[in-house]
């Protein structure tokens, strides 16, 4: 990885990017960082490259990939339904590394932030540790901008609103979640963008938690449409996440948009035609 140092040192660097003590000493050690430096707490203006070679950590597979966005650091793809996020094959992880080893990209297949597996939409997979390692941090930090879209069951009194509940596991079911005292913080703010027996909401999380969209609006009375654990398992799971966006490490806002797929258009219009 090559990266620009402005009146900025090493250590801070990789402090800035919340790498582990025990990951800096080994790129430290085993001598994994080089430029024009006599020491890792020198203030530099250049370049330096730090070497992050990993081994593929999934077993490799072949699949088909809706890339929406690529550069060094980034791999970002549109998820399809019914496909899970990792396992120990016939998951999406199973396909980034059959395409990792397939381009020459030795890194681990790392998700900072995963979907259903009938969610569709934008999954972001760093490249290294470094860009996982900030990730990692935005994300537990709720740093990170997520939009979604749906359809829901009836229709809404509110045309916009937030949803604060806390959410923890079902201790009867632990694939199922339920809202409780004291779960874990979750804030799910929704506009509606049609409102009717079947809505079209958009969706903004400020939070991530576990099937926290899926839990919040069947708390409300609007389970969403294919919902098979919080709805009425009426078809094909309408939620959609269409939005990610950050501050990169650079400073610079990145974010990655990813289109509906058939499936969900074709449900628009049908309701469209009400």
């Amino acid at each position: 990885m090559k990266v620009k140092l402005k009146n900025e040192s090493i250590n801070s660097f990789l402090n800035r990017m919340h790498l582990s003590k025990k990951k800096i000493y080994d790129l430290k050690i085993n001598k994994k960082i080089s430029g024009n430096f006599n020491s890792f707490d020198e203030l530099l203006n250049c370049e330096i490259i730090i070497n992050l070679d990993e081994t593929i950590n999934y077993r490799a597979e072949d699949g088909i990939l809706d890339i929406i966005y690529e550069d060094d650091n980034y791999l970002v793809v549109n998820k399809k339904r019914g496909i899970i996020i990792h396992d120990e094959s016939n998951s999406l992880a199973n396909i980034i590394a059959s395409y990792f080893i397939k381009n020459n990209i030795k890194a681990e297949v790392r998700y900072p932030s995963r979907l259903d597996r009938n969610t569709t939409g934008v999954v972001i997979f760093p490249k290294n540790m470094l860009i996982a390692s900030y990730l990692d941090n935005l994300f537990a930090n709720d740093c990170i901008k997520k939009e979604y879209v749906c359809l829901c069951h009836n229709e809404f009194k509110q045309e916009k609103g937030t949803i604060n509940y806390n959410i923890s596991t079902d201790r009867h079911n632990n694939n199922k979640m339920v809202t409780t005292i004291n779960g874990k913080k979750a804030i799910t703010n929704y506009k509606v963008i049609k409102n009717g027996k079947i809505s079209y909401v958009s969706v903004s999380i400020k939070t991530g938690r576990t099937h926290q969209i899926r839990v919040h609006f069947s708390k409300i009375g609007h389970p969403i449409l294919g919902d098979d654990i919080y709805g009425l398992n009426d078809g094909k799971l309408m939620l959609h996440c269409r939005l990610i966006e950050f501050t990169n490490y650079d400073g610079k806002k990145i974010s990655f948009n990813a289109p509906l797929d058939e499936v969900f258009n074709k449900k628009i219009n049908e309701i469209s035609a009400l």
